[in-house]
Protein backbone atom coordinates (compact mmCIF):
# COMPACT_ATOMS: atom_id res chain seq x y z
CA UNK A 1 0.00 0.00 0.00
CA UNK A 2 2.90 2.38 0.81
CA UNK A 3 4.46 1.65 -2.58
CA UNK A 4 1.14 2.45 -4.28
CA UNK A 5 0.89 5.77 -2.43
CA UNK A 6 4.47 6.61 -3.34
CA UNK A 7 3.77 5.94 -7.05
CA UNK A 8 0.60 8.05 -6.86
CA UNK A 9 2.52 10.93 -5.27
CA UNK A 10 5.27 10.74 -7.90
CA UNK A 11 2.72 10.67 -10.74
CA UNK A 12 0.84 13.60 -9.21
CA UNK A 13 4.02 15.65 -8.97
CA UNK A 14 5.09 14.73 -12.51
CA UNK A 15 1.70 15.63 -13.95
CA UNK A 16 1.85 18.95 -12.12
CA UNK A 17 5.31 19.63 -13.54
CA UNK A 18 4.19 18.71 -17.06
CA UNK A 19 1.19 21.01 -16.80
CA UNK A 20 3.45 23.79 -15.52
CA UNK A 21 5.85 23.19 -18.42
CA UNK A 22 3.01 23.27 -20.92
CA UNK A 23 1.68 26.57 -19.59
CA UNK A 24 5.04 28.32 -20.02
CA UNK A 25 6.06 26.91 -23.42
CA UNK A 26 5.11 28.26 -26.82
CA UNK A 27 1.84 26.71 -27.89
CA UNK A 28 2.68 25.85 -31.53
CA UNK A 29 -0.87 26.60 -32.61
CA UNK A 30 -2.57 24.93 -29.65
CA UNK A 31 -4.07 26.75 -26.72
CA UNK A 32 -2.98 25.88 -23.18
CA UNK A 33 -6.31 24.15 -22.70
CA UNK A 34 -5.80 21.98 -25.79
CA UNK A 35 -2.27 21.09 -24.69
CA UNK A 36 -3.41 20.12 -21.20
CA UNK A 37 -6.29 18.08 -22.61
CA UNK A 38 -3.95 16.24 -25.00
CA UNK A 39 -1.51 15.44 -22.19
CA UNK A 40 -4.17 14.30 -19.72
CA UNK A 41 -5.92 12.15 -22.32
CA UNK A 42 -2.58 10.51 -23.10
CA UNK A 43 -1.98 9.72 -19.41
CA UNK A 44 -5.51 8.42 -19.08
CA UNK A 45 -5.30 6.30 -22.25
CA UNK A 46 -2.15 4.62 -20.93
CA UNK A 47 -3.77 3.96 -17.56
CA UNK A 48 -1.41 6.34 -15.76
CA UNK A 49 -4.02 8.77 -14.45
CA UNK A 50 -7.42 8.35 -12.92
CA UNK A 51 -9.00 11.39 -11.26
CA UNK A 52 -10.15 14.97 -11.74
CA UNK A 53 -8.10 17.88 -13.04
CA UNK A 54 -8.58 21.60 -12.53
CA UNK A 55 -6.08 24.11 -13.95
CA UNK A 56 -6.31 27.84 -13.33
CA UNK A 57 -4.28 30.54 -15.03
CA UNK A 58 -4.19 34.04 -13.56
CA UNK A 59 -7.10 33.17 -11.27
CA UNK A 60 -9.33 31.94 -14.09
CA UNK A 61 -10.20 28.26 -14.56
CA UNK A 62 -9.01 27.24 -18.02
CA UNK A 63 -9.45 23.47 -17.77
CA UNK A 64 -11.47 21.01 -15.73
CA UNK A 65 -12.27 17.44 -16.59
CA UNK A 66 -12.62 13.99 -15.03
CA UNK A 67 -10.76 10.89 -16.21
CA UNK A 68 -11.36 7.24 -15.47
CA UNK A 69 -13.66 5.87 -12.80
CA UNK A 70 -14.61 7.35 -9.47
CA UNK A 71 -16.11 3.99 -8.52
CA UNK A 72 -15.12 1.01 -10.64
CA UNK A 73 -17.51 -1.38 -8.91
CA UNK A 74 -20.56 0.71 -9.85
CA UNK A 75 -19.07 2.06 -13.10
CA UNK A 76 -19.29 5.70 -12.00
CA UNK A 77 -16.98 7.95 -14.04
CA UNK A 78 -14.93 10.79 -12.58
CA UNK A 79 -16.37 14.24 -13.20
CA UNK A 80 -14.62 17.61 -12.82
CA UNK A 81 -16.34 18.06 -9.45
CA UNK A 82 -15.80 14.51 -8.11
CA UNK A 83 -14.60 14.64 -4.51
CA UNK A 84 -11.47 12.58 -3.84
CA UNK A 85 -9.71 11.63 -0.62
CA UNK A 86 -6.39 13.42 -0.67
CA UNK A 87 -4.57 12.02 2.35
CA UNK A 88 -0.94 12.86 2.90
CA UNK A 89 -0.07 13.54 -0.73
CA UNK A 90 -0.95 17.25 -0.33
CA UNK A 91 1.27 17.99 2.69
CA UNK A 92 4.27 19.12 0.65
CA UNK A 93 2.14 21.38 -1.54
CA UNK A 94 0.43 22.98 1.46
CA UNK A 95 3.80 23.54 3.14
CA UNK A 96 5.25 25.12 0.00
CA UNK A 97 2.29 27.49 -0.36
CA UNK A 98 2.49 28.50 3.31
CA UNK A 99 6.22 29.21 3.00
CA UNK A 100 5.55 31.32 -0.10
CA UNK A 101 3.04 33.36 1.93
CA UNK A 102 5.67 33.73 4.68
CA UNK A 103 8.20 34.93 2.10
CA UNK A 104 5.66 37.49 0.84
CA UNK A 105 5.14 38.73 4.40
CA UNK A 106 1.49 37.62 4.49
CA UNK A 107 1.98 35.00 7.24
CA UNK A 108 4.37 34.56 10.16
CA UNK A 109 5.42 31.07 11.22
CA UNK A 110 5.65 32.04 14.89
CA UNK A 111 2.29 33.83 15.05
CA UNK A 112 -0.53 32.08 16.92
CA UNK A 113 -3.14 30.57 14.59
CA UNK A 114 -5.81 32.72 16.26
CA UNK A 115 -4.15 35.64 14.41
CA UNK A 116 -5.39 34.18 11.13
CA UNK A 117 -8.40 32.24 12.42
CA UNK A 118 -10.16 34.70 14.76
CA UNK A 119 -13.06 32.30 15.41
CA UNK A 120 -10.72 29.54 16.59
CA UNK A 121 -10.98 28.95 20.37
CA UNK A 122 -8.52 31.32 22.05
CA UNK A 123 -7.46 28.85 24.75
CA UNK A 124 -5.54 26.73 22.25
CA UNK A 125 -5.43 29.11 19.26
CA UNK A 126 -3.15 31.49 21.14
CA UNK A 127 -0.70 28.67 21.93
CA UNK A 128 -0.49 26.93 18.54
CA UNK A 129 1.56 28.47 15.74
CA UNK A 130 1.72 27.75 12.02
CA UNK A 131 5.18 26.30 12.66
CA UNK A 132 3.64 23.80 15.09
CA UNK A 133 1.12 22.74 12.45
CA UNK A 134 3.75 22.36 9.73
CA UNK A 135 6.11 20.34 11.92
CA UNK A 136 3.43 18.42 13.85
CA UNK A 137 5.10 19.42 17.11
CA UNK A 138 3.82 20.79 20.36
CA UNK A 139 5.05 24.06 21.76
CA UNK A 140 7.48 22.46 24.22
CA UNK A 141 8.96 19.88 21.79
CA UNK A 142 12.23 20.59 20.03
Amino acid sequence: MKQRSKHFAVKTILIGLFIQLITVTVSFGQTKTEQIDKLMNLYSDYGQFNGSVLVADAGKVIYKKGFGMANMEWNIPNQPDTKHRLGSVTKQFTSMLILQLVEQGKLKLDAPISTYLPDYPKASGDKITIHHLLTHRKRNQQ
